[in-house]
């Protein structure tokens, strides 16, 4: 539904049937491969005067013929545009909402870039001089409308879906969307997590030097925790748009590795999609995925915490700079761990590795982790996995006592991956 001017647009109340063949064919590939999608039924440019703006040629506004509205805000409380959007939404629904690939469903993507949202933040109109642009155009007075227009149309997919699929919104910024994150409506929260964002957090002792994509898997987890949902990054990689090749490539391999260290409902968000498929790295995809191959997560209350690490050198670095860092994620009974390097989890100029074997990295010599205070003491097996090839490089039967509350770290160069379960 857009103007006229694009091929196969003709306005409000008018659907573009190219458009809607081809997200047919994306339902049936992605049923056909088992792929899970996150369907946004809007995005946000389309009612933006200040980020990506699009309010000028919606068909909403009255730039455009039949368009009803002048201002994008206005959209929000305007009965007549809510009747068009809700007949746009039933068809929506009808048409996709028997597809099993279907993850959930969006309302509308980087929600605080829209016009009330972003009046509120205080940011800038493009066309500070338009008719189309709203004077003040710094307000606090509509994101309430907003806000609730967003638990309003989550609850419409709900109480209009044939299927009990999963509703949610999403917002760019961690530290927006609060506001929407605890409505019951709201079932995944999402945000973007570029490493560009972590300087957002403070930095303090040990870790005022770990700042890399690592860091930011595992504050953002922290962060969303408080909200008992299963939550998603959907965007994120190095800066939004200065970055090197080099660093983004280096980027996917420890963000995903530190993800999976999470409790992400999903190891997905990687924006730089083009890099990853021209320079084909998708073995570090498989490599994980062999990693999580006959795991279930769900149910188990895991937690994820930073790793106390022992090593007996530490060369090039101070106490309190190390340079191996970890996460954890654990229960009681099992525990997942990721120990990396800290120059593949850098701000800027990670280095991109292809191999375990990298000689740029020293050997990190036998080292040792605690564990969790809570897990159980016990037998457990215990695996060492090189997070490039997905493969086990040892494993071991340890036994886990008030005494012995730590566990070895092989000695490796780049990274490793540990995965520990008590033995029945």
């Amino acid at each position: 539904e857009w103007n006229e001017n694009y091929p196969g647009y003709h306005g409000l109340g008018y659907y573009n049937q190219t458009n809607a063949d081809r997200l047919d064919k994306v339902m049936a590939y992605a049923e056909k491969h088992k792929i899970y999608i996150n369907l946004e039924t809007y995005n946000h440019g389309a009612f933006s005067t200040g980020i990506d703006p699009e309010w000028l040629q919606n068909p909403y506004c009255k730039t455009q013929k039949g368009g009803i509205l002048q201002y994008a805000t206005d959209f929000f409380s305007d009965k007549r545009a809510q009747v068009l959007y809700l007949q746009r939404m039933r068809y929506t629904i009808a048409r996709w909402g028997y597809s099993t690939a279907i993850a959930w469903w969006g309302v509308i993507t980087e929600a605080e870039w829209v016009e009330p949202y972003s009046r509120f933040l205080g940011r800038k109109s493009r066309y500070p001089n338009s008719l189309y642009s709203p004077v003040p155009y710094k307000t606090k007075i509509h994101k309430e409308t907003y806000l609730d227009w967003m638990n309003d149309i989550a609850k419409y997919i709900k109480r209009n879906n044939a299927h009990p699929q999963i509703v949610t919104t999403h917002f760019s910024n961690p530290h927006n969307g609060k506001e929407i994150w605890a409505k019951e409506s709201m079932e995944v929260p999402q945000n973007n997590a570029y490493t560009y964002f972590q300087g957002q957090f403070p930095r303090k002792g040990k870790y005022a030097y770990s700042k890399g994509v690592a860091d930011v898997m595992y504050k953002y987890g922290r962060m969303y925790e408080t909200y008992g949902k299963p939550y998603i990054i959907s965007e994120w990689g190095g800066h939004p748009t200065k970055n090197t090749e080099g660093h983004l490539k280096a980027e996917l391999h420890t963000g995903i590795w530190a993800n999976y260290m999470t409790t992400s409902a999903g190891n997905t968000g990687y924006w730089w999609w083009n890099l990853l498929d021209g320079e084909d790295l998708y073995f570090n995809f498989k490599a994980i995925a062999d990693f999580n191959k006959g795991e279930d997560r769900r149910n188990k209350n895991l937690k994820s915490y930073r790793a106390e690490l022992h090593f007996a050198s530490n060369p090039q670095g101070q106490p309190n700079r190390p340079l191996r860092y970890g996460l954890i994620l654990s229960n009681q009974s099992e525990l997942f761990a990721y120990i990396y390097h800290r120059k593949i989890n850098m701000e800027k100029r990670s280095f991109f590795v292809k191999s375990s074997s990298d000689a740029r990295f020293a050997d990190s010599g036998i080292g040792q982790m605690d564990l969790p205070f809570n897990m159980k003491n016990g037998n457990y097996k215990l695996e060492y996995w090189d997070t490039f090839t997905g493969k086990i490089i040892k494993s071991i039967t340890v036994k886990v006592s008030d005494a012995n509350k730590r566990v070895r770290v092989l000695n490796h160069k780049v990274d490793i991956a540990i995965k520990m379960k008590l033995m029945k």
